[in-house]
Protein backbone atom coordinates (compact mmCIF):
# COMPACT_ATOMS: atom_id res chain seq x y z
CA UNK A 1 0.00 0.00 0.00
CA UNK A 2 1.40 3.57 -1.08
CA UNK A 3 0.36 6.84 1.13
CA UNK A 4 0.89 10.51 -0.03
CA UNK A 5 2.27 12.33 2.76
CA UNK A 6 2.08 16.11 2.99
CA UNK A 7 4.37 18.19 5.16
CA UNK A 8 4.10 21.23 6.77
CA UNK A 9 6.12 23.16 3.72
CA UNK A 10 3.86 21.42 0.94
CA UNK A 11 5.71 18.76 0.02
CA UNK A 12 4.34 15.41 -1.08
CA UNK A 13 6.20 12.32 0.19
CA UNK A 14 5.28 8.48 -1.16
CA UNK A 15 5.86 6.00 1.12
CA UNK A 16 4.82 2.63 1.96
CA UNK A 17 2.38 2.46 4.98
CA UNK A 18 3.33 0.09 7.70
CA UNK A 19 0.40 -2.30 8.65
CA UNK A 20 1.34 -3.47 12.56
CA UNK A 21 -1.37 -6.03 12.61
CA UNK A 22 0.70 -8.58 10.39
CA UNK A 23 3.30 -8.52 13.27
CA UNK A 24 3.37 -11.45 15.19
CA UNK A 25 5.70 -12.26 18.95
CA UNK A 26 5.50 -15.58 20.10
CA UNK A 27 7.86 -17.77 22.29
CA UNK A 28 8.57 -18.71 25.33
CA UNK A 29 10.33 -15.63 26.51
CA UNK A 30 6.77 -13.49 25.96
CA UNK A 31 4.21 -15.70 27.98
CA UNK A 32 2.57 -14.94 30.99
CA UNK A 33 4.00 -18.01 33.02
CA UNK A 34 7.36 -16.66 33.20
CA UNK A 35 10.53 -17.96 33.31
CA UNK A 36 13.16 -19.33 35.90
CA UNK A 37 16.70 -17.74 37.23
CA UNK A 38 19.24 -17.95 34.33
CA UNK A 39 17.08 -19.51 31.94
CA UNK A 40 17.17 -18.62 28.46
CA UNK A 41 14.45 -17.05 27.27
CA UNK A 42 13.81 -17.22 22.88
CA UNK A 43 10.61 -15.02 21.25
CA UNK A 44 10.40 -14.61 17.68
CA UNK A 45 9.19 -11.38 15.91
CA UNK A 46 7.98 -11.50 12.72
CA UNK A 47 7.21 -8.49 10.44
CA UNK A 48 5.83 -10.39 7.19
CA UNK A 49 3.62 -8.04 5.06
CA UNK A 50 3.82 -5.23 7.29
CA UNK A 51 5.72 -3.30 5.52
CA UNK A 52 9.15 -1.30 5.96
CA UNK A 53 10.07 -0.43 9.63
CA UNK A 54 12.79 -0.85 12.08
CA UNK A 55 12.54 -3.12 14.82
CA UNK A 56 13.35 -2.12 18.28
CA UNK A 57 13.08 -4.58 21.07
CA UNK A 58 13.91 -3.56 25.19
CA UNK A 59 13.37 -5.80 28.26
CA UNK A 60 13.86 -4.60 31.30
CA UNK A 61 13.38 -5.12 35.36
CA UNK A 62 10.28 -3.97 37.69
CA UNK A 63 13.09 -3.06 39.96
CA UNK A 64 15.25 0.02 39.30
CA UNK A 65 13.99 -0.28 35.61
CA UNK A 66 17.49 -1.29 33.92
CA UNK A 67 17.64 -2.35 30.69
CA UNK A 68 18.79 -5.90 30.48
CA UNK A 69 21.34 -7.06 26.75
CA UNK A 70 18.87 -9.01 24.34
CA UNK A 71 20.35 -10.18 21.82
CA UNK A 72 18.65 -9.73 18.14
CA UNK A 73 19.13 -12.81 15.66
CA UNK A 74 17.74 -12.67 11.76
CA UNK A 75 16.63 -15.72 10.51
CA UNK A 76 17.14 -16.06 7.14
CA UNK A 77 14.93 -13.81 5.11
CA UNK A 78 14.72 -10.19 6.21
CA UNK A 79 11.22 -10.73 8.13
CA UNK A 80 12.04 -13.13 10.47
CA UNK A 81 13.93 -12.14 14.30
CA UNK A 82 14.71 -14.36 16.93
CA UNK A 83 15.44 -12.44 20.10
CA UNK A 84 17.35 -13.96 23.35
CA UNK A 85 17.91 -12.86 26.41
CA UNK A 86 18.74 -14.01 30.23
CA UNK A 87 16.58 -13.51 33.33
CA UNK A 88 19.34 -13.10 35.55
CA UNK A 89 17.44 -11.82 39.06
CA UNK A 90 14.32 -13.06 40.25
CA UNK A 91 11.63 -10.25 39.27
CA UNK A 92 9.58 -9.37 37.32
CA UNK A 93 10.31 -8.27 33.06
CA UNK A 94 9.01 -5.92 30.28
CA UNK A 95 9.55 -6.89 27.21
CA UNK A 96 8.41 -3.70 24.64
CA UNK A 97 8.94 -4.61 21.02
CA UNK A 98 7.98 -1.85 18.37
CA UNK A 99 8.02 -1.94 15.14
CA UNK A 100 8.19 1.51 13.04
CA UNK A 101 6.30 3.80 15.79
CA UNK A 102 3.98 1.65 16.78
CA UNK A 103 4.32 -1.19 19.73
CA UNK A 104 3.51 -4.70 19.15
Amino acid sequence: MVVLVTDRCGVVWCTTAVDVSQCTVSGRGVQPRGLHVNDLAVFRVSTLNAGPGDLDVSVSRSRGATQEPVKVVKVGICCLSTMLFIAVFHCFYSTVVLFGVSSL
